[in-house]
């Protein structure tokens, strides 16, 4: 991962964890447990990778039927700077195709590697 910037989305259930966790350009972190708590985490952070991108953007849309909603994705880019971008998700099945080049677009925005 080094020289590229990765995205970070918080939130992941374990579940879907579980079925995403084979897929290439993702990885998982255990969110941290608050203090003063016992037991696992209960969600996770996915971490992905140039090469995971387009998983990404699907993840984001699943679920969504004509609704439209908002997903906070870091980049952490190679020097360590981090920026928290807000996605707009809005989704109809007609339309998956442009609605996933929308959110790349919003994710990766006009910023270089």
């Amino acid at each position: 991962m080094e020289g590229e910037s990765i995205y970070r989305i918080q939130g992941v259930t374990r579940l879907e964890m579980l079925r995403l966790k084979s897929t290439e350009g993702l990885q998982f972190e255990p969110e941290p447990v608050p203090p003063g708590t016992y037991g696992e985490p209960a969600t996770f952070v996915m971490v992905v990778t140039v090469t995971g991108i387009l998983a990404l953007a699907a993840y984001l849309l699943k679920d969504r039927e004509k609704k439209e909603e908002f997903a906070e994705v870091e980049e952490v880019r190679p020097d360590g700077t981090r920026l928290v971008k807000r996605v707009r998700l809005k989704s109809s099945s007609e339309k998956a195709g442009k609605e996933i080049a929308a959110i790349l677009e919003q994710i990766r925005g006009h910023s270089s590697k």
